[in-house]
């Protein structure tokens, strides 16, 4: 029995440390927002009499959050993710269409290690005219150290090579969107993604049930000896 409970101790311990460092960083907590608001109107002269006007605004640390407004053929939405911030205004038909969306998903972890990291890439996609932007950056927090930023209207590509990260330090990282229209025909849209990876966090009920069959083992282990 002594031996069975050593093994099970044993397993938990392999478990639980094998789950925190399967990825090279573990997140830490996580800010997901985005906005949005469509107005249409039939008429320009008279702007204050709208056909249509919608707004959303969410904030949450799960993810995805997604946002979308519609009027026929308009369309404003926004969708945050743990590595993804997207945000879009389609604007046709009527006289006048005013369109605001944003996206913006930030993130705190620290490394599983110490030392040189894997590259992490970074990808911005613009889709339509150009009336809006993203961009990425990255914090060292325990630091006060700005390690990396770009702000791209566009579109591009960017990789982050990081040779000295501290597995004590906090890390902060903001994924950022944002477009407007104000007119029949405009279509903007911007998408920035990454592709970091996170350690998944152990399943609660996992553990209490491995910590219910250690409790258990002492039990019996106590029952024998008496």
């Amino acid at each position: 029995m002594k031996r069975a409970f050593i093994f099970l101790a044993l397993l938990v311990t392999i478990f639980s440390h094998s789950i925190v460092q399967a990825e090279p960083f573990s997140l830490i907590s996580s800010n997901l927002s985005i906005g949005g608001d469509l107005t249409v109107h039939d008429n320009v002269p008279n702007l204050s009499d709208a056909l249509y006007s919608g707004s959303y605004n969410v904030n949450s640390s799960m993810a995805p959050i997604v946002g979308h407004l519609q009027y026929e053929n308009n369309v404003a939405e926004s969708t945050a993710t743990l590595t993804s911030a997207y945000s879009k205004n389609y604007l046709n038909g009527y006289a006048w269409v005013d369109s605001h969306t944003f996206a913006d998903a930030t993130l705190f972890f620290h490394p599983n290690f110490s030392g040189e990291g894997p590259t992490i890439t970074f990808d911005i996609i613009n889709y339509g005219m150009a009336m809006g932007g993203a961009s990425v950056d990255i914090y060292d927090v325990s630091g006060g150290i700005d390690l990396f930023s770009c702000n791209a209207g566009p579109a591009g590509h960017w990789e982050f090579n990081y040779a000295t990260w501290q597995q004590d330090h906090t890390y902060e990282m903001q994924l950022s969107t944002g477009v407007a229209g104000c007119c029949t025909g405009d279509a903007n849209g911007h998408l920035v993604y990454t592709d970091i990876t996170f350690s998944n966090v152990p399943e609660p009920t996992t553990i209490v049930l491995l910590g219910f069959g250690l409790i258990g083992l002492a039990g019996l282990r106590r029952k024998f000896k008496k």
